[in-house]
């Protein structure tokens, strides 16, 4: 890794274009440093042996028939002790980091390079090219404005154990990136520049002296802290960079039309909400992480203010104000005697800084609202502190006088400057940052509910006799009633029943402490029928935030989301929204929320229970089900969708994906979770998530007003759903008597990949399981794509399409030509192909085949069990390419494929110590000591870090 001890090619390149040339030279830079610091830290037997192991296992690449090689290397690896295993681990570890972040950077500097190369040509996927096109297609002034009045984007951020590196490790990569800009800048002079690459190594060696990883699980609030950096450091401030260039393309395509610009941008949170399956998720956690979210975004208010109130320094010598803005202050006077007159002591003659003065006691009064509050000290009803804000519309409103004075007073740039920039913040993050979402599995409700019902003796049968007929009947008629069900001592009850009723007291004491904007929806897990929502509506009924008056009005605080996960419930979804729709009660509850309905998809149970091809097939037709229901019912309709970072659980490029929905499912509205494992990939710099930004805007603008298919016969595209639905059909019976079905799966799951050790690899709060059961159905699709992941067969992402191409194209003659035709022409088969491809591009069968020989070798039916999954992966390889008409895997994507290709190396070493670390930890058992274990997470992360979305 260091300059003397690298070969011809450097360690990661890019093609051989000169566009690429200057992330070579970061790369080099890096490796070099990292290198030297290795010789320096770990010594030079460490260093030698991380040489050897590196050009050792990228010759095996070039010649993988070298058996003597592959041999020495395993050999090399085995006599490894622990100490030695785990700094060859940091090692290849640590330079992927540098590399990604490296990469990182480029795609920053390509961004940037791409608008000066030719400013008048709008970047792919950006939104002026959105806008050009929508214009280019006919789209009026009025018909962007309708879409325009309900555009509303929501990346909901969510913690999951694949994301293992620690905030402290985030933020030194964050620094290192800002360097390599600096590096860039081409005005330092070489003094300058040896003291920025002298920082640089010193961060380096940082980097290396600091644990990457967590020592002990991270707690929820760890997991809150965690997400709230993004927001702090990066969205805060791209999301009104991204609002500013919405503002800018429309005004340019549209130039004779006045346009009302929306908010277009809120974020959602499961940190500190996601309570399915996790017991460290408390009441108690849900409003600490609330308190936390409301603290961090007033200290970025009251940054705001004081920086505003030193760019407001205009005197009235030389501008007048507004007749409001000078009213106003008098008002301020007479509220804050001692705040103004120390302000107009201190700016006499500078009205706006006065006004900022005031703005930011005011801000200070509502941070200080709830110091160290107790929730148990918030169930008395709120005092409202005098002076503080009440909400962010208060603040608004105050920004508002000052921006009106503004531009009617020659500041008119100011004005669209910070000021309009604060505005969109308070606008976007208001004093919440993200809307905290509350989920919980609908056999929790319905258990807690249970056993109210039998304590309090409400009917002679036990509660679990009763038909789901006469429960939805008394659920009915308790939900019109007035009186209470739960008595405000819980302490006759279980602590399970206790923690949802305190949950759903606590949302209620939430909206009341932080504003009714804290909390986005109630999410019910593994949605089945229409009661679980019901049952869900009777705990809010009972925390205060739905119920039935006397004059039968009804009111209700919060919409309760239906979670469809699994292949059964996707397609029975329609159905139960459509008896949901059928009752008057329910439809009171949608009619007190806007009419509109909001619904939860979810893509990685999903892709677990049916294989990736019928997944996507099932999720695609019920959403357009459902959106077919809800027009029928007279219902708005936001669908929500539940996608994971990696392919097999959602995931994929997000822009191809909103572009390959069903007609009419997005309508302007698009709600989506980015998981744990790609938000520092997606928003750890802020021009990144500027990019990622403007990718979802731009696709929902253009999915929104486009057709999904131009020009294309209705019964073509019959045809082509039909055969989805064969295709379907025999994927899943490939994949389900594989998965479901063969008694060898968790044998050979259990053996050759890290799953039985996740849950003590600490690199999460949530446990692997739902439940302590050992079958496939309880497992988490999160663990379970992570461990496939790790040895590189990453089966969920591929499997059962193979056999459902090839059985499909064989039935009868010209049915290749007739998927290739789809190929073309159909986005949503295009999307799921071209994911497949990605998935079977970052596999690796031989890298597969070590662990099966070194962790299941030996055992017949685990053998057996595996020639049938590589023989499902080269027909699935042989199938794809043949659909596709391509001679290799991303063919398309040269950039990809070469970067696949030359980290490939780098990953394997870490692989083969998996192996062996693996080997002993099982040896050891109970016995295997901290050290060992330490090392294993090491290679976790590595093999994360290499191959970037893992689970």
């Amino acid at each position: 890794m260091s300059d003397r001890a690298t070969d011809a090619a450097p360690p990661i390149t890019w093609e051989r274009d000169p566009r690429h040339q200057p992330l070579r030279e970061d790369i080099r830079f890096l490796g070099g440093v990292l290198g030297q610091i290795l010789e320096e830290q770990a010594g030079p037997e460490v260093f030698e042996l991380e040489e050897t192991l590196r050009k050792g296992f990228k010759h095996l690449r070039a010649e993988p028939g070298d058996r003597a090689l592959e041999a020495r290397l395993t050999d090399l690896v085995a006599r490894m002790d622990t100490p030695t295993a785990a700094r060859v681990l940091r090692a290849f570890t640590l330079y992927f980091q540098l590399v990604n972040q490296a990469e990182q950077h480029h795609r920053v500097r390509r961004i940037r390079q791409y608008g000066q190369q030719d400013p008048d040509q709008p970047a792919p996927g950006s939104i002026e090219g959105a806008i050009a096109r929508l214009k280019r297609t006919g789209v009026t002034a009025d018909e962007l404005q309708g879409l325009l009045d309900r555009l509303l984007l929501e990346p909901v951020l969510t913690a999951h154990p694949t994301e293992a590196l620690r905030r402290t490790v985030l933020e030194k990569l964050h620094g290192l990136a800002e360097m390599l800009t600096q590096r860039d800048s081409g005005v330092l002079e070489p003094a300058e520049r040896r003291r920025l690459e002298a920082r640089l190594a010193a961060e380096v060696e940082s980097l290396w002296q600091t644990d990457e990883v967590h020592h002990r699980a991270p707690t929820v609030l760890d997991e809150v802290r965690h997400g709230h950096y993004f927001l702090d450091e990066v969205l805060f401030d791209a999301v009104p960079r991204v609002l500013e260039a919405l503002d800018g393309a429309v005004a340019r395509h549209y130039p004779d039309a006045t346009f009302r610009f929306p908010v277009a941008f809120r974020f959602g949170s499961w940190m500190g909400g996601d309570r399915d399956g996790n017991p460290h998720v408390t009441a108690e956690t849900t409003y600490e992480a609330l308190l936390m979210a409301h603290r961090l975004l007033l200290r970025r208010h009251l940054a705001a203010a004081e920086q505003l109130g030193t760019d407001l320094s205009q005197s009235t010598h030389w501008v007048q104000i507004s007749e409001a803005l000078r009213e106003s202050l008098e008002v301020d006077a007479g509220a804050f005697p001692e705040v103004m007159a120390e302000a107009r002591e201190r700016n006499p003659f500078e009205p706006y800084r006065q006004k900022l003065a005031v703005i930011q006691h005011r801000l200070r009064l509502t941070r200080e609202r709830w110091p160290d509050q107790a929730r148990s000290a918030a169930l008395r009803p709120a005092e409202h502190t005098s002076g503080g804000y009440a909400d962010a519309s208060e603040l608004d409103a105050d920004l508002v006088l000052v921006e009106t004075s503004l531009l009617a007073h020659g500041g008119a740039r100011v004005a669209r400057e910070s000021l309009a920039t604060w505005r969109r913040q308070v606008a976007c993050f208001g004093f919440h940052g993200a809307r905290l979402d509350i989920r919980q599995h609908a056999q929790v409700h319905l258990e807690a509910l249970g056993e109210i019902v039998d304590a309090l003796k409400l009917d002679d049968r036990p509660f679990h006799t009763w038909s789901e007929e006469e429960l939805t009947r008394w659920l009915l008629a308790e939900l019109g009633g007035l009186r209470p069900l739960v008595p405000g001592d819980l302490g006759a009850f279980s602590s399970a029943t206790r923690e949802v009723v305190e949950t759903y007291r606590t949302v209620a004491i939430a909206r009341r402490v932080f504003g009714p904007e804290v909390i986005g929806s109630c999410i019910v897990s593994m949605t089945t029928r229409p009661l679980d929502l019901m049952i869900v509506l009777l705990f809010l009924r009972e925390a205060g935030l739905f119920g039935v008056d006397a004059g039968g009005h009804v009111h209700s605080a919060l919409q309760v989301v239906p979670l469809f996960e699994t292949i059964e419930d996707l397609r029975a979804a329609p159905g139960i929204m459509d008896r949901l729709f059928a009752l008057p009660l329910y439809r009171q509850h949608l009619g007190a929320l806007g009419n509109e309905q909001e619904i939860m998809l979810g893509y990685s149970d999903s892709s677990k229970d049916g294989g990736i091809l019928t997944s996507a097939w099932e999720l695609y037709q019920a959403q357009q089900a459902l959106v077919e229901g809800a027009r029928q019912a007279g219902v708005s309709l936001r669908l929500f969708h539940g996608r994971g970072g990696s392919v097999s659980r959602g995931g994929g490029p997000s822009h191809l994906a909103i572009l390959a929905q069903p007609p009419g499912s997005v309508g302007g509205r698009l709600k989506l979770t980015e998981q744990g494992e790609v938000i520092s990939h997606k928003y750890g710099l802020e021009p990144l998530a500027r990019r990622n930004l403007e990718l979802l805007a731009s696709a929902t603008l253009e999915a929104s007003l486009r057709p999904e298919v131009l020009a294309r016969d209705p019964e073509e595209v019959a045809r082509w759903h039909a055969a989805l639905d064969e295709l379907s059909q025999r994927a899943i019976a490939a994949y389900r008597a594989s998965i479901h079905e063969d008694p060898r799966l968790l044998p050979f799951l259990h053996a050759v990949t890290p799953l039985d050790l996740l849950s003590g690899l600490q690199l999460g709060s949530r446990p692997a399981r739902r439940k302590a059961t050992t079958g496939i159905g309880d497992l988490r699709a999160i663990p379970w794509v992570f461990s496939w992941t790790q040895n590189r067969m990453i089966l969920p992402g591929w499997f059962g399409v193979g056999t459902a191409l090839e059985a499909f194209q064989e039935a009868e003659p010209g049915r290749l030509e007739d998927l290739r035709v789809m190929a073309r022409h159909f986005p949503f088969f295009r999307a799921l192909l071209s994911n497949v491809e990605m998935t079977l591009a970052k596999s690796d069968m031989a890298i597969a085949t070590r662990y099966v020989e070194g962790l299941a070798g030996g055992n017949p039916d685990l053998e057996a069990y595996w020639e049938r999954v590589r023989a499902e992966h080269d027909r699935t390889v042989r199938m794809v390419l043949a659909v596709l008409e391509q001679d290799v895997l991303l063919e398309g994507s040269p950039t990809l494929r070469r970067s696949i290709a030359v980290r490939n190396p780098y990953v394997d070493p870490i692989n083969h110590i998996q192996v062996e670390l693996l080997r002993r930890v099982r040896a050891a058992g109970d016995a295997a000591d901290q050290a060992l274990l330490d090392a294993l997470k090491l290679s976790v992360s590595g093999v994360a870090a290499g191959l970037r979305n893992t689970g």
